[in-house]
């Protein structure tokens, strides 16, 4: 049966082609199945599938870094608010008092008022805040320097131990050869 590849699609087939081999792929349908439904040889399931899964890799990393930079956006605002707590938290506080109390009716009657003032010395959770900001951030855009792991095995760097496992499994080479 000749396939549709004995005259050239044109780019609205091929990509009409591509969605229909996507979706019967994802099915898990073969390739062979797959063009024998569409007229296509396997061969060009093949290459459609190849220019298909590009077409996710690229898709799947512009969503990556779409949701990247909503997550940083968020972040931002996030430590703008941080800031501006912050700096409210240095300001002074003023607390007023109204003491009240009962005339000779037992009616309420205002009798003294009370104001305080308290120095603002700023609240050290909104610096928390910001600090948790810029390490989310740097994590998120791969700014930390990478930590150094040094596996060990009962005291002794990972290397040695399996060479010792692999001595005691199979015997220690004393030197002497098996001439």
């Amino acid at each position: 049966m000749p396939g549709k590849t004995a005259h050239k699609r044109t780019p609205f087939q091929r990509e009409k082609d591509r969605k229909e081999i996507a979706r019967r792929y994802l099915q898990g349908e073969t390739q062979a199945a797959i063009g024998r439904a569409l007229g296509l040889t396997q061969q060009m399931i093949s290459y459609d599938l190849a220019r298909i899964r590009e077409q996710w890799r690229a898709a799947a990393v512009r969503d990556i870094d779409e949701l990247q930079a909503h997550e940083l956006a968020k972040i931002d605002q996030l430590e703008v608010t941080y800031w501006q707590a912050w700096q409210r938290s240095l300001e002074d506080s003023t607390t007023r008092t109204q003491y009240v109390e009962a005339d000779k009716a037992g009616k309420p009657t205002p009798a003294r008022a009370a104001v305080r003032t308290e120095q603002g010395t700023g609240d050290p959770r909104w610096l928390a805040g910001v600090q948790w900001c810029i390490e989310r951030r740097c994590r998120l855009l791969g700014l930390d320097k990478p930590q150094r792991v040094d596996v060990t095995t009962d005291g002794q760097p990972l290397g040695r131990a399996f060479e010792d496992a692999l001595d005691r499994a199979y015997g220690a080479d004393d030197g002497a050869g098996d001439d």
